[in-house]
């Protein structure tokens, strides 16, 4: 019976974080409810769509459907901003709701005056989340209880780069977090063909969680982009620099660079003050390091003076890590899923991570990466690039259709995806 069941569900049995028993007993919970249905009194009923987001980091990746649902007259459309639990302050202080608020007035805070938003006030047809982590979420929004008065959508914050589904891969796509929904939008065909082995008992059964692949959304900030060429006239040359956020002090896999060059570019800066360095670490980053003790508790407030002093480096301790982004004229880069957006943006990227996790179009892509093991490397790959000798310009721009599948149209195809099955057409992927 077990080696049945091993070659029906390969990835099941096989993954580390997720056993067979537990699999199980997922399968035997997901039996007690069913998933909503909205049965239509009229066709002209407007669709509703809540998006529920709590880390104001990751609504890149809802950004450019929220706005096109936002702009369809078939669509009722509603932004929850949810505290982030694992702010200390965050009964007084929504960081989520700050931060998009003002970029979209009709935001909703989930948490006024030690209130919670009743999220059925706005009827919801269908439910979005970024963020698959069940504990994040204020209870009457935890997808298990959503799932009965909606049908529950996940697209992923990050987008999947590697060639086997290992600890990455199942952090991202939660299990137990995605039993429960109706539509998982994968990142890749690739991670759509591992969720649908993960889950095929399930779809058989009740025919659903329903596994697509529309494309990532977040390729659709880029669809307006032009090509980019070195220098750019009237400006610093500008680095912006992403170092991993773990705390291992050498390279491995995923490991991180930060300790090992930090010194070597504040004494870039100093050298030259004509560029300018934007450093953008990840959001758990700083914590990590000072509760593992791998810094002291002002180490990063005694960088930032040293920063303040030199005028020239900085940190990016925006919300939204387009603008700096954008503002970039080269990335440089450890072991990170925006590698495919600095693909996208088609400047140069100098990779310091290890190339063997990923899979076969990541792998391609790295092909127009400059890649470096040392500071010399990485020091010789910025002045080459700063002179106007960008090796890889042509070749990024030939791999980029090759290897980006429905850029720019992800947000249209789950769109399309939403009307069709609200209006029992069939989902057409």
């Amino acid at each position: 019976m077990f080696s049945i069941l091993k070659r029906v569900l390969p990835s099941v049995v096989s993954t580390k974080l997720i056993s067979f028993w537990q699999f199980i007993k997922a399968q035997a919970e997901s039996e007690k409810t069913t998933i909503y249905s909205k049965n239509l009194n009229s066709k002209n009923n407007k669709i509703s769509v809540v998006f529920i987001i709590y880390f104001a980091e990751a609504f890149s990746s809802f950004k450019s459907l929220y706005e096109l649902l936002r702009a369809d007259n078939d669509f009722d459309v509603h932004l929850l901003c949810q505290p982030n639990f694992s702010d200390n302050d965050w009964s007084n202080h929504n960081a989520a709701y700050s931060f998009l608020s003002a970029l979209y007035p009709e935001a909703i805070n989930a948490y006024k005056n030690k209130k919670w938003f009743a999220l059925n006030t706005l009827s919801p047809d269908y439910v979005f989340y970024c963020r698959p982590y069940n504990s994040d979420y204020y209870t009457a929004y935890k997808a298990s209880v959503v799932r009965e008065v909606a049908k529950v959508c996940f697209i992923a914050y990050s987008y999947n780069l590697e060639h086997k589904h290992d600890h990455n891969f199942n952090t991202v796509n939660n299990y137990d977090f995605l039993q429960n929904c109706y539509y998982i939008f994968a990142t890749t065909e690739y991670e759509r063909s591992i969720l649908r082995k993960r889950f095929v008992l399930s779809s058989m059964r009740q025919n659903y969680p329903k596994i697509l692949f529309a494309g990532f959304t977040r390729f659709d900030l880029y669809c307006n982009k032009k090509e980019s060429s070195l220098p750019r006239k009237n400006k610093p040359f500008t680095i912006l620099y992403t170092p991993r956020w773990t705390s291992y002090k050498k390279i491995k896999s995923q490991g991180s660079s930060f300790l090992l060059y930090i010194d070597n570019f504040i004494d870039y800066a100093r050298q030259n003050s004509d560029i300018q360095i934007i450093i953008r670490l990840h959001p758990l980053m700083i914590h990590h390091y000072i509760a593992e003790n791998i810094v002291s508790p002002d180490y990063f407030e005694k960088l930032e003076n040293t920063f303040r002093q030199l005028g020239n480096i900085r940190f990016d301790t925006s919300k939204d890590y387009f603008d700096s982004l954008e503002k970039a004229d080269a990335f440089i880069s450890d072991y990170t899923s925006l590698l495919v957006e600095f693909f996208i943006s088609r400047k140069p990227v100098i990779y310091l991570g290890n190339v063997s996790l990923f899979n076969k179009n990541t792998k391609k892509m790295c092909q127009a990466f400059y890649k470096a093991n040392s500071w010399n490397e990485i020091n010789n790959f910025i002045e080459q690039l700063k002179n106007c000798c960008d090796l890889f310009y042509e070749k990024r721009n030939r791999l980029f259709p090759k290897i980006i599948k429905s850029y720019g149209k992800a947000s249209e195809n789950i769109r399309n995806i939403l009307k069709n099955n609200f209006y029992e057409k069939g989902e057409r992927l």
